[in-house]
């Protein structure tokens, strides 16, 4: 399956089908039986839309009526 929303975003054992995270957030790969410390990805990857948290945008400043004024 393709990246659907970023499509620069490198593999990562995170975002695999096949890792699973745990309390300590480490990654278990299930095709490797083995804890993944580095977040690299295998040939087994294959990207999870669910496992990826997207990034959460800034708030913009909030304007006054008077910012939008325009003085002569």
């Amino acid at each position: 399956m393709k990246n659907l929303f970023n499509k620069n975003l490198s593999p990562s054992c995170l975002y695999c089908l096949n890792g699973r995270k745990d309390k300590t957030k480490e990654v278990f790969c299930i095709k490797k039986l083995k804890y993944i410390k580095d977040q690299t990805a295998c040939r087994k990857y294959q990207y999870n839309p669910y496992e990826r948290v997207p990034l959460i945008k800034k708030r913009l400043k909030k304007y006054k009526e008077e910012d939008f004024l325009i003085d002569f």
